[in-house]
Parts: C-alpha cells; structure tokens; sequence
C-alpha cells in the first residue's frame, strides 16, 4: 500500500459522491480544523469530506467542552459535509480501538476512498512500515514489547520504544501514535481507504497564535477550552471560525455553552462514581474497560482518602496507570461498560451502525448514496432505530443514550443527580 498524494482519475458520476474522511474530536472546532479539511479535500481532490466525530465524551475520558450535536454544526459550517458519530464504546478506548472503529465507519459508507490525518513527525514511508510492524508483531518486536512492559514502562511507551529498537523513528506524539493507529487499521481492513498525511508543524499553527501574547504559545483546541473556561472571548474569536452563511461557529459554541457558564465538569460525576464502585464491589470493577490489573483497588482506596473524582483520579494514578487510562476507567464505570461487552463488539467487526450527527442541506444525496452503497445501517432518527438495527447493535446504541443523560450530568443540567443518589443510599 502506497501513501498518494494524489488522487486516481475517478469516474466524473462516482467523484462527485466520492469523499474523503477526517477523523476528529472539535473539542472544540477551531481554525486548524478548518485548515485541515481544506486542505483534506485539496490534497485528495474529493468535493466531500465525512468526518468520524467522537460524541460527548473524548478519548481521554473526559466529558467535552461543547454538546456534540453544536460541535457537529460548527465543523458543518467550515468544510464538513456529514458528521457521523463514533460511538461512545471506541471514542473512550485506547488509540487501537479508537482509530480502527473510525476506519471502520469511513470504509463502512461504501463512498469513502481516503482518509486524511496529520501527523508531527511521521514521515509517510515511516508510517507505512511501523503500521506494519504493529499489525504483524513480529518475533522481535514482541520481545522489546515485553521488555519495556516489564521494565515498569508504560504500555504506549514500551509500543513506542519496541517501534524504535525495530529500526523506526520514535513516534510518542499522540497525533503521530493516532497516525500509526489509523494506517494499521487500513491494513488489516485489506487497504480499501488511501491514507494521506498533513504534516503538522509549528509554523502550520503560528497563524492561530493567541494575538500578540504569544506566552501560552499556539493554539490548540487545549488552549481554546483554558480561554473559554477563563472567559478569554475576544481571544477565542481569533481561533474559532466567523461567520460563514450568516452563521458563526464562535456563537454556536457561546450558545452551547451559556457563554462559557455551562462547561462539563468531571467533578460532576463524583457522587455517582463513588456509589456505583462501592456498591459494585472489587470484583465487578475489574471486569469494566480500562480496569484491572490491581486498578480497581486503587480506585478503591483513592475512592476513601478523596472526595472529588479529579482528586480520586489523581490519587490513583502512577507510572504504570497513566491519568487518561485512569479517566477512561473511571468514565467507563460509571457508564457500566464491560470489557466482555466491548470484546463481544469488537470480535464481530466493531461498530454495528452509521449515525448521523448532521449535514449539509446541499449534501443529502450523500445520505441517499451511503443507504445504497453502505455497509451498515444508517441511523438519521432514533425512533426509527429499533426497525433496522439488531439486538447487539440496539445495545450498542443505548449506551450511546444513557452517555448522553450522563454527559448532561456534567453540565449541571440535571441538578437533581446529588439527591437521587442520597436517596439510594440511603434506602
């Protein structure tokens, strides 16, 4: 499989359904993302571009800054053409899971002939060979994985360091470790998507910088969600995009988000979490995602000594479990996500469904091509679900349902959550 830079000339009825895909979190969508899908549909010469989104909670575990259905509107409007949802089962895995699910949906549409990612320091042949190296294993690459696992290293390091000692340069950046993910991914899909790469670079984000201050350095969807919970609007306008159709990305996300008083907060979750370990018990966490491996009685002391789950993550947290293995665990005990559910899902293929999260008005016959030439049911109404999906993938789907009430917990929506959980207890 060879990394293009251009496209195959493509019959002109199929081009103009043909798409790339962009796989993205927009936590929250600023300028780079809008460089990026420009320059997604430039480099492949697709006049559509779906984008895999995660839904209200990120990789990391972590609640996302905006609701996902505005963070779907605000891409819309800057160069996405449909907004598919990743499901809450992959978009809070590891990077393996998370990037092959993606791929997965983007091969699933039947329209998508490329995906397009960026990468820090990967170069394309480089790339090309560590994806094969992760997918085949070989004998040695197995061996320094053992040994940098029994070194006390963490698991994405020792991957790393086996990558290196196996002739590759070091990929520890989490966009280039996402890159790797997304190309072995293709290569055990059989290579039906052709990948391409936007090298990210310092000067590729210098455009974005935050005015003339440049001490919080560039910008990145990081340093958007700091200014937003510091009240750095006029700040943030310069890195959201503006208008465009009458609409403005920074006022969806003002809207969404109460002008930055209604912001996702994992400290929200805390009573929950805590009731639902200790009633649990030790052995059911240790069959939940993320869990295991003495975590779960970690999380059982830290449970004791603190109140706040930030802290309780914290207290939990060691060279060996890093804080975003220890966020995921905690988000997905909460969620009640089993690993024998989730190894049941990804031993039948992954996701089970396409939904829809939004798209373009002018788009639609992209709807149309995707239920003729699609893989997997296509959802664009829940009520409907229950009609075309099966038992696994209905319950694939509820929790993707449940995540949501869960998430509005976080924002503060549903402020009763402290006294029902009072109420439990005490009965």
């Amino acid at each position: 499989m060879n990394l293009k830079t251009m496209l195959e000339p493509a019959a002109a009825a199929e081009r103009s359904a043909d798409a790339v895909g962009v796989v993205a979190e927009y936590n929250p969508f600023h300028n780079g993302h809008a460089y990026h899908l420009s320059r997604a549909k430039e480099i492949t010469g697709c006049e559509n571009a779906i984008v895999i989104m995660s839904g209200n909670f990120t990789q990391r575990g972590e609640p996302a800054i905006a609701d996902k259905s505005a963070r779907a509107r605000m891409a819309l409007l800057n160069g996405a053409d449909l907004v598919l949802e990743l499901p809450v089962w992959f978009a809070t895995a590891s990077a393996e899971y998370f990037a092959g699910a993606a791929v997965r949906l983007l091969q699933a549409t039947g329209i998508t002939r490329s995906i397009c990612f960026g990468a820090e320091t990967a170069e394309p042949e480089s790339l090309r060979r560590a994806a094969r190296l992760m997918a085949e294993e070989p004998r040695d690459f197995k061996a320094y994985l053992r040994t940098g696992l029994a070194s006390g290293a963490t698991y994405a390091r020792a991957y790393a360091e086996a990558l290196r000692a196996c002739g590759c340069p070091e990929f520890r950046k989490p966009n280039d470790i996402l890159a790797l993910e997304y190309v072995k991914a293709i290569e055990k899909l059989g290579g039906t998507l052709t990948p391409y790469v936007v090298k990210r670079t310092s000067d590729y984000w210098d455009r974005f910088r935050h005015g003339a201050d440049t001490s919080k350095g560039t910008w990145s969807a990081s340093a958007a969600r700091s200014a937003l919970r510091a009240g750095e609007f006029e700040a943030l306008k310069k890195i959201i995009p503006g208008t465009c159709s009458g609409q403005s990305a920074f006022e969806i996300l003002m809207a969404d988000t109460n002008n930055g008083t209604c912001l996702a907060e994992l400290n929200r979750l805390s009573e929950i979490f805590k009731y639902i370990l200790l009633m649990r018990g030790r052995e059911w966490a240790k069959g939940i995602m993320d869990i295991g491996e003495g975590l779960e009685n970690r999380l059982l002391r830290s449970a004791g000594q603190a109140s706040a789950l930030e802290d309780i993550i914290t207290a939990a947290g060691t060279r060996r479990y890093t804080r975003t293995r220890i966020t995921r665990a905690a988000l997905h005990l909460i969620l009640e996500m089993t690993r024998a559910e989730f190894e049941g899902f990804t031993s039948q293929g992954g996701p089970k469904y396409l939904r829809v999260l939004g798209f373009r008005t002018d788009k639609a016959p992209l709807l149309r091509e995707i239920e003729r030439r699609g893989e997997l049911p296509l959802i664009t109404n829940l009520k409907a679900a229950a009609r075309i999906l099966d038992a696994d993938a209905m319950r694939m789907l509820q929790k993707e349902i449940v995540s949501a009430d869960i998430y509005r917990l976080t924002r503060g929506e549903l402020n009763w959550a402290s006294e029902i959980v009072r109420e439990i207890v005490k009965v």
